[in-house]
């Protein structure tokens, strides 16, 4: 018999209340770690919930099923998360534009520029920034990333394994003297 129905057939004692409220407390904190963590997902959020129904509301909450107890042991699910990118450029161009292919799809065109940092009589050196957030499907790809400007181009590839939930950063420089491209993974 579990703890909500002997609580439900009697009065609560002391020992009763104490490891209610141990509960309830160690529930409150894990939804508030799982939406610190970004994993309070609405499958999260409704198993949490589903969990302190009968502890909040008992009036309210249906009666016991055997699979709500599966339910409320299972850890939470990543099942449907994608893997996180950041797409980080670095350059010294005026302007240029950055390709990126996951396993030969093209999944990145976008344009760059770069700002005047500082005006060196004859020479401008100038410094871009670019940076966006891809969602990529889990597992191993090869990462091809192409930086053209003016009638010049750079191209590199890169592994990486990535995993399900996770974020990972690609960091794309493109060097001042002679251009040339570097790509490195980094958390």
């Amino acid at each position: 018999m579990g703890l909500m129905s002997e609580l439900a057939g009697q009065r609560p004692g002391p020992s009763h209340l104490l490891l209610l409220r141990f509960v309830l407390v160690n529930l409150v904190a894990g939804a508030l770690l799982l939406a610190a963590a970004g994993l309070w997902t609405t499958p999260a959020r409704s198993r949490i919930l589903r969990l302190l129904t009968p502890v909040l509301a008992p009036s309210l909450a249906p009666p016991p099923s055997p699979d709500r107890a599966t339910v409320a042991e299972s850890p939470p699910d990543r099942v449907g998360l994608p893997a996180r990118m950041v797409v980080d450029l670095r350059h010294p161009l005026k302007s240029g534009t950055l390709h990126l292919w996951v396993d030969d799809e093209e999944v990145l065109g976008r344009p760059v520029r770069g700002t005047v940092t500082r005006d060196l009589l004859a020479v401008k050196l100038r410094e871009g920034v670019f940076t966006q957030v891809l969602e990529v499907e889990p597992g191993r790809h090869v990462f091809r990333v192409e930086v053209s400007w003016d009638e010049e181009s750079r191209s590199r590839s890169i592994q990486g394994r990535l995993q399900r939930g996770e974020t990972y950063r690609l960091e794309i420089r493109l060097s001042r003297l002679g251009k040339d491209l570097s790509l490195r993974w980094t958390r």
